[in-house]
C-alpha cells in the first residue's frame, strides 16, 4: 500500500474544575488495502515483539495467515486478524531460523489480496 499522508492532532480535555490534559493521536492514511507482516520477531516473552502479527490494512475479511518452516510444514494457521503466532509448534519452541509467511484477504471493494514473504525468529 502507498502511504498518502500522515496527519498527527493534538487532543485537549478539561475538567469542569479546570484540569486539563493534552495528548497527540497519529493518524496513517493509505490510498489501498494491503497486508503487512514485520520481517524479524523476538518471542521471547519480554512484552515486546512477541507475536507475530498480520497488519490488515483496508482488510474486511481475512482468509488465512500462514506460517511454514524451511521443509514447508505448516506451523501456524489463522484466520483471525487478532490472532498471531507465538513462535511455537505442538508446544515446542521454535529455534532462530526463517519462516515463510503467506496471507490473503478481501478488502472493502470485494478484491481479494494474496501477499507473502518471509520473516526471521530471534531467539
Amino acid at each position: 500500500a502507498v502511504l498518502d499522508k500522515e496527519i498527527t492532532y493534538t487532543v485537549t480535555a478539561r475538567t469542569a474544575d479546570g484540569c486539563e490534559a493534552t495528548d497527540d493521536i497519529h493518524v496513517k492514511v493509505f490510498l489501498k488495502a494491503d497486508l503487512f507482516v514485520p520481517n524479524a520477531f523476538t518471542p521471547n516473552n519480554d512484552g515486546r515483539n512477541d507475536v507475530l502479527h498480520v497488519i490488515p490494512v483496508g482488510i474486511k475479511e481475512l482468509k488465512y495467515f500462514r506460517i511454514y518452516n524451511r521443509w514447508g510444514q505448516l506451523v501456524y494457521s489463522s484466520t483471525n486478524q487478532t490472532e498471531g503466532w507465538n513462535g511455537q509448534f505442538n508446544g515446542q519452541v521454535q529455534p532462530t531460523a526463517t519462516f515463510v509467511w503467506m496471507a490473503e484477504g478481501i478488502d472493502y471493494q470485494g478484491n481479494t489480496l494474496t501477499r507473502k514473504g518471509t520473516v526471521t525468529l530471534i531467539r
